[in-house]
């Protein structure tokens, strides 16, 4: 691809992504598997009766990290 026609990078939340795209000047996009990632080990931590929905959300995070290519 080429990089002129990238309109935003997806990437974790981390110092180093961010400091990354602000150098390049390309937008951030905020990774929608990673966000969910978090939410789940935050809410594993919160409430063990919700634990049928958050294994949902994992397998769906897994199915994402697995078929990658699906969401370019």
């Amino acid at each position: 691809m080429d990089p002129s026609e990238l309109t935003c990078i997806s990437c974790d939340n981390g110092g180093n992504t961010l400091q990354a795209t602000e150098l390049t000047n390309w937008n951030h996009l905020s990774c929608f598997g990673n966000n969910l990632h978090y939410a789940v080990n935050r809410g594993l931590k919160v409430d063990g009766k919700i634990r049928k929905t958050i294994s949902a959300c994992c397998n769906v995070c897994q199915y994402l990290d697995k078929n990658i290519q699906l969401c370019l």
